[in-house]
Parts: structure tokens; C-alpha cells; sequence
């Protein structure tokens, strides 16, 4: 009641009102209307650009809604009810709940949802929407159609709502839906499927009949004159006589008025509770009709649309309502096309998304792979395969936009591969620093280890292995050079001694065999080349460059020479271990000795072929 005051207040009596007064009874009504929420606009239309668009108001309320999306939309001509209606159903107050005008001017614009879902299962809601009516003077070119084929793309129930008695032009009205259920019902029937059709008549001035498809045999009657315009109109009448309904919902709800004694204009200010009985009987029973039809979310592709996929979708219908408004079928081929592409692209993402991106070279397999069956999933779904040429358009948009994708998600993959081997790498590098090699043969040894362990374990590319060893093998190579130098310079002064232990031996011993005994022991040779090594070993010590050459060839000479000085340290140990200086002398001595006794047997050797050759 006191709604209903305030509401008259606000019709009657505030052009009268100061402006302290208008502002008291506006406070009042915005009181009144605390305990409801806003109607939300789902889908505006720009005069300017004369484009469709999802407001950001609804983007974020499907956005956190994660409930399966069941859509009833309520259509029609303009001033047939449709707002009043949806209010008295949902019991909300007129100036509360969907736009209700009473001027000449349509309330609503474009299509407005009750952002209240009602609950119909666990994992599922159904919204009620307004939609902008049709037929309005002024209206852009194919408006109408464009707004219809949105709303019945996107809705499970399309509720069609007629003033008094269904005509000529209400049925004229519906040629954009039939011309999409004529042509889903060929081709999309599985994949996404038209909405059920139900009938409101409202403001009724007759009793209703006892059959509601007795009501549409007698409306939707052909036309005999053979003209374009009958045409159209019979072949309209044809679709809707068999578009399919839901079983639960009778197709068509008969509405007598709310009150009898009431104008529209009163109508508009008057609260639900003080409508006629009978009236308020018919409205709660359609309602509870239509809640216990189990109305279903829209399926796409056998899918039922989430909050996201409904937002998504909403969106996409409007990008295309440019072209989707027409007769033509290209667009919707264009439009199905990209429903299909987008639930192909799901699976491809799920596959890529557990794919494993150490490795690179399985990324690239699975990436191609989930191609193949993105590929194969879309021509699927979308009618006409291959052959249909706005299917071969979008696969190639789909294929570019996923391979660059890939190639984004590739190159980050191969990033983190690649830091991962330098990671590693320094590692070991470290490994190589903390064991303080000082001997190099040790060391290259070593390197050549961490080098096999990081191609080994390395998941990159060869060429980004390289490069990654690349970048620090300079220091590798410096560190191992280092080390041959440091080992060099401390074995110097170790080689000088035996370069100078075996010349003072060999003439020592030469002076005494051969002074004494007479005997030409050859080891003047022998002294004369230690003399000879010592100078030249200076000279290149002297020089990293030589030294390391020298160094080289040394190792290779004593990894030859090494197996024939451990034979013989092996036999001499037992007699020299107990002696500490015999120990140390064979360790100084060995060298020289066998230096001296190679020298002396070639020299034997030698003189026994000259004494042979001279016998002969």
C-alpha cells in the first residue's frame, strides 16, 4: 500500500511538488526499493555506431557466476506487457523491478536481465530477461531481426508476448526466428539448438479456449491469396506450426486483465497485491509452471553454457549481429563456425596445458599433435566439413591464432630450458672450482665429464646447448689453462733436477768407465743433449704458449714411458721401502740411471753391428 501511494505521489502530483517535495517522495521510492536489486543490462545498442554490445555490468556478473546459464526471454511488440508481466511474476514492485513506461516511448532498450537467479538444480539457474520491443518507429535497418536472432540464440525459452489477440503483424514479427529455426533445424539441430516457443496472450477480452493448440490451429491459418507478401507470411505460419516445444509448458498462456477498472497508465502505479484474484491465480501458475518445466541451459555442441561461455557467447552475437540480422546464411555458417573453433580450442589448450615444457622437443610433438585433433574436432562440429568454405576460413584463423600461441608459450618453455642448463652448468662449474684440481690431466679429465652430464640432462635444442656452453667454455678453457701453467711452474724447477741429476750422472759415470776401464760408454751424448734440454727447457718455460705445447707432448711421452717405470718401481720397492733415502734417491736418481743404461746398451748395440759389418 504504501508503495502504491508513493507511486501515485510520483504520477499525479509531482509536477506540483517543489523541489524539497520531489526530493523527499524520490528518497521515499528508493527506500521502498532497499530490499531489491537492479535490473542488469545485458545486451545495449549504440545509435551512433550503431552496434550491439555486453556492458561491463554484465560482463562481471557472469563473469563470477559459475552456475550453468538457463535464459527465459520475454519478446514481442512494443507496449504488449512484457515488462509488467515479468514483474508481476517475479512479485517485485513496478518502479523496483523492469522499466514499465507509460508514454508512447518504449521502457526498455535493448535486452535488461533480473540479476537474481532462481536455483533449478545444484549446478544450474535460470534467469528471466526483457527484451526492447518490436516494430518500433525509428528503429535502424534490420534492427528487429538482429535483436531476435540474439535473443533466440541465446535463450532456452523464448516466450513471445501478444496484446489482446495474436495478428497479422505478431506474426510477421517472428520471420527472422522462423527463418534461423528453418535453418538450424537442418543443419545445427544437435549442435546448438533453437529455444522452446511458448505464447503469452495478455489483456485477454474473450474466454479462453480448452485447447491452447486448438488457439494456434485457428490463429496461425494460411493465407489463400497468391501473393509475395502471402507468401512470406504462409511460410512463417508453416515453421511455427511445428516448432517444437517444451512438453511441461503449454504453448500458449492466456492472461485476462489485471484489473477491470484500471488504464494502462493506472496499471503502471498499481502494486501487484491489489491486482484482480483471478489475474494473480493466472500469474502464479504460469510461473510455477515454467519452474517446474526444468528448463535447461543452452547447450552448445553438447555443452551446457557456463557464466563465462554465456558471457562469451553473448559477446561474439553481438560482434556478428551486423550480418547475423539477414536471411542469408553465410554469417550463421560464419557464427557456428566460430562456436566450433572455440570448443575445439578448449581441448587443444587441456592437452598443451599438461604437456610437459622441460621438454622441448615433446612440447613440439604434443603442440602438434593437439593440432591434428583441434583440426579434426572442428570440421566436426562445423557443418559442411571441409568443404564449406567459412569453415576453411576460420580453421586458418583458429590454426594462425594457436601456432602463435604455441609459439609464445615456446619460446618462455625454451627460456626456462635454457636457464635451467646454465643453472645446472654453473653448478658444476662450481664443482670444478671447489675440487682445486692442480693436476690438468685431472682437470680435462673432469671437464670432459661435466660437458657429457650437460648434454646428457640438457632438454634443449643442440644449437641452445652449444650456446649455452658456449658462454662459459672461454672461462672453462681459461681455468684449465691456468692450471697446466700453475702445474708447469711448479714442476720446473722438479724437471731442471732431473735434467741436471741425469748430466752430472752421465758424466760422472762416462769420466769413470771410460778413463778407468777404457771403455767407450757413448754417454757423452747423452750429457752433452741434458745441456742442450736444460737451455731449451728454460727458453720455453719462459713462454706460457710453449710451455703449455710442451707440457702436452711431455704427458703423452710419459703415459707412454709410465707403464715400464711402475713395472720397475714395482720390483725395487720391496728392497728400497724400508730405507727412506734409498726412496729418495730412486725417486731423484731413476731417470738419469735409466737414461744412462738405455745410452750404453744402444752404444753396445751399436759397436756390435760396426764389428759385424767390419767382419764381413
Amino acid at each position: 500500500m504504501v508503495a502504491f501511494l508513493l507511486c501515485f505521489v510520483l504520477a499525479f502530483l509531482t509536477p506540483h511538488l517543489s523541489i524539497e517535495a520531489k526530493t523527499a517522495v524520490k528518497s521515499a521510492v528508493k527506500n521502498e526499493c532497499e530490499g531489491y536489486p537492479s535490473p542488469l543490462p545485458l545486451i545495449q545498442y549504440d545509435d551512433s555506431t550503431e552496434e550491439f554490445k555486453v556492458p561491463d555490468q554484465a560482463a562481471e556478473f557472469f563473469s563470477r557466476l559459475e552456475s550453468k546459464v538457463a535464459l527465459v526471454i520475454f519478446a514481442g511488440v512494443g507496449k504488449a506487457g512484457k515488462s509488467t508481466l515479468i514483474n508481476n511474476m517475479l512479485a517485485v514492485p513496478h518502479e523496483c523491478g523492469m522499466t514499465v513506461s507509460t508514454s508512447f516511448k518504449p521502457g526498455t532498450r535493448g535486452v535488461w536481465i533480473w540479476p537474481t537467479p532462481i536455483q533449478t538444480s545444484p549446478d544450474a539457474v535460470v534467469l528471466v530477461g526483457d527484451t526492447e520491443g518490436l516494430g518500433a518507429p525509428g528503429a535502424g535497418e534490420d534492427f528487429d531481426a538482429k535483436l531476435s536472432t540474439i535473443t533466440t540464440l541465446l535463450s532456452s525459452v523464448y516466450i513471445y508476448t501478444v496484446r489482446g489477440q495474436v495478428s497479422h503483424r505478431d506474426v510477421t514479427q517472428l520471420q527472422s526466428v522462423t527463418v534461423m529455426a528453418e535453418f538450424f533445424e537442418k543443419k545445427f539441430k544437435k549442435s546448438l539448438p533453437l529455444p522452446a516457443l511458448a505464447w503469452a496472450i495478455l489483456s485477454t477480452n474473450f474466454k479462453a479456449p480448452d485447447s491452447s493448440h486448438e488457439y494456434i490451429e485457428w490463429v496461425l491459418q494460411e493465407k489463400s491469396d497468391e501473393t509475395e507478401e502471402n507468401a512470406k507470411y504462409n511460410e512463417v505460419v508453416r515453421v511455427l506450426k511445428k516448432y517444437k516445444n517444451v512438453a511441461s509448458i503449454d504453448p500458449v498462456t492466456f492472461f485476462r486483465r489485471p484489473h477491470s477498472q484500471l488504464d494502462t497508465v493506472e496499471l503502471a502505479t498499481t502494486p501487484y497485491s491489489s491486482l484482480d484474484s483471478k489475474y494473480r491465480e493466472e500469474v502464479e501458475k504460469f510461473k510455477s509452471d515454467l519452474l517446474a518445466a526444468n528448463i535447461k541451459p543452452k547447450p552448445i555442441f553438447g555443452e551446457a553454457l557456463s557464466g563465462k561461455r554465456f558471457l562469451q557467447l553473448a559477446k561474439d552475437l553481438c560482434l556478428e549481429a551486423s550480418i547475423l540480422g539477414g536471411t542469408t546464411e553465410s554469417p550463421i555458417l560464419r557464427f557456428v563456425a566460430k562456436q566450433a573453433a572455440a570448443e575445439c580450442e578448449s581441448g587443444y589448450f587441456t592437452a598443451m596445458a599438461q604437456a610437459d615444457t622441460t621438454n622441448i622437443a615433446l612440447l613440439h610433438r604434443t603442440h602438434k599433435s593437439a593440432m591434428n585433433e583441434a583440426k579434426v574436432c572442428f570440421f566436426e562440429k562445423a557443418f559442411g566439413g571441409e568443404k564449406n568454405k567459412e569453415n576453411r576460413v576460420q580453421w586458418d584463423l583458429t590454426e594462425g591464432a594457436l601456432s602463435s600461441n604455441f609459439s609464445v608459450k615456446a619460446v618462455e618453455a625454451n627460456h626456462s630450458v635454457v636457464s635451467n642448463c646454465r643453472h645446472s652448468l654453473a653448478e658444476n662449474i662450481d664443482r670444478m672450482y671447489e675440487r682445486k684440481f692442480t693436476v690438468a690431466a685431472e682437470l680435462a679429465h673432469f671437464v670432459r665429464l661435466i660437458k657429457a652430464e650437460f648434454y646428457a640432462e640438457c632438454k634443449a635444442s643442440i644449437h641452445d646447448k652449444a650456446g649455452v656452453l658456449q658462454e662459459r667454455e672461454r672461462e672453462i678453457d681459461q681455468h684449465l689453462l691456468s692450471v697446466k701453467l700453475r702445474e708447469g711452474r711448479e714442476s720446473k724447477s722438479r724437471y731442471e733436477k732431473r735434467i741436471v741429476f741425469t748430466l752430472v750422472f752421465a758424466y760422472a759415470l762416462n769420466f769413470v768407465v771410460q778413463k778407468g776401464l777404457g771403455f767407450n760408454t757413448g754417454l757423452v751424448f747423452l750429457y752433452k743433449l741434458c745441456g742442450v734440454m736444460y737451455l731449451s727447457f728454460s727458453f720455453i718455460a719462459s713462454h706460457d704458449e710453449y710451455l703449455v705445447k710442451f707440457l702436452d707432448i711431455f704427458q703423452s711421452l710419459s703415459d707412454v714411458a709410465s707403464p715400464f717405470i711402475a713395472a720397475v718401481s714395482s720390483l725395487l720397492h720391496p728392497y728400497i721401502r724400508h730405507d727412506p733415502f734409498l726412496v729418495g734417491a730412486f725417486e731423484y736418481l731413476y731417470v738419469p740411471i735409466f737414461s744412462c743404461m738405455a745410452v750404453m746398451a744402444l752404444n753396445v748395440v751399436l759397436s756390435v753391428l760396426r764389428w759385424c759389418c767390419c767382419r764381413k
